[in-house]
């Protein structure tokens, strides 16, 4: 069975350049950074599944400007029930306008902390191997970005 999923990074340009917000989810074996990411609701666009993932699993209303389609990935994974799925996952990097410092995460769905990082600690803290191109083909275009931007 096939899962549709949308997932976002929030990014916040301030003079030190990109900031990017990740979530820290407990898992019953570890913890880990990721991405606010869930299941497409019926009628649902991913860009717009991504944007309330995000302010749910952060427990934050942002305000949005651009974004940028990251692609997809997809990825084998077992329920709690022990079945297969397949899930496709698309990711957005979504620019917002406020750089909230505090967070409500949703400590229901095992969201324990939320954060900002550059690029690289971004780069460095995600462990999902599906996503880690991905955070490193973001990084070479926030890295333009803001070269473009202090110019």
């Amino acid at each position: 069975l096939l899962q549709m999923s949308s997932g976002g990074v929030p990014m916040f340009m301030d003079s030190s350049g990109p900031k990017l917000a990740l979530i820290r989810v407990k898992h019953h074996h570890m913890t880990t950074w990721e991405v606010s990411k869930g299941k497409l609701e019926l009628g649902e666009i991913p860009l717009h599944t991504a944007q309330r993932e995000v302010q749910e699993e952060m427990g934050v209303p942002f305000t949005y400007g651009k974004h940028l389609s990251l692609g997809k990935v997809r990825f084998a994974f077992y329920t709690p029930q022990k079945e297969p799925r397949l899930k496709e996952l698309y990711l957005y990097l979504l620019e917002v306008f406020n750089k909230p410092t505090s967070f409500t995460p949703a400590i229901n769905e095992g969201v324990v902390d939320v954060a900002w990082f550059s690029p690289d600690e971004a780069l460095e803290k995600v462990r999902h191997r599906t996503l880690k191109p991905i955070f490193r083909q973001m990084k070479h275009h926030l890295s333009a970005l803001h070269l473009l931007g202090s110019s």
